[in-house]
């Protein structure tokens, strides 16, 4: 293993000791990253004295990837669902809300042992807007939630990905062997 030189300036404007860390591509570009070690100071430190220019953190941490955007809250359930095994359909009208064509459908069977389940769920890709369809009986009960009832998850949503959850492990173990 070759050997990998150490930063000069071991301690921090305030005096303490800093914590370095190395991050190298696999072209041999080295960065280095100190945190100090003061709890009260926490101050951190891109590039040690007689090494490489300064750099901002993004650049030490990130080095030249691209920065990924971050996805709402609609679009990471509507993926992790994709990757369940669900398959989510073009609903068949806009957005109630936006008006967007990104309206997605999920049609989902009645199980005795999941009564209370919605039988369908649309869901805007653009927006977030949603609506949950359950039956109650002989009663059809339609919930409708904007975008920001993702942003702390409304009942009904944390409902939904939990019984989404759930059918996904009980098919898992049943295709397993395992019966349900």
């Amino acid at each position: 293993m070759p050997e990998i030189p150490r930063p000069t300036n071991q301690t921090c404007s305030c005096g303490a000791d800093l914590s370095w860390e190395m991050r190298e591509t696999q072209t041999g570009d080295q960065r280095w990253l100190a945190l100090c070690k003061n709890p009260e100071c926490g101050e951190i430190t891109t590039s040690p004295d007689g090494m490489a220019e300064s750099s901002s953190l993004q650049s030490v941490l990130l080095a030249d990837s691209p920065l990924r955007r971050s996805l709402s809250p609609w679009l990471r359930f509507f993926y992790k669902t994709c990757g369940w095994g669900y398959c989510w359909d073009r609903a068949p009208e806009a957005c109630w809300a936006c008006g967007d064509e990104m309206n997605s459908a999920l049609s989902l069977r009645w199980h005795p042992a999941r009564p209370v389940d919605p039988f369908l769920v649309l869901l805007c890709l653009r927006c977030g807007s949603s609506t949950l369809f359950f039956w109650n009986g002989q009663e059809r009960i339609v919930v409708s939630l904007d975008g920001e009832a993702w942003t702390t998850p409304a009942t009904p949503l944390v409902a939904l990905r939990k019984a989404l959850m759930e059918r996904a492990e009980a098919s898992a173990r049943y295709q397993g062997g395992e019966a349900v």
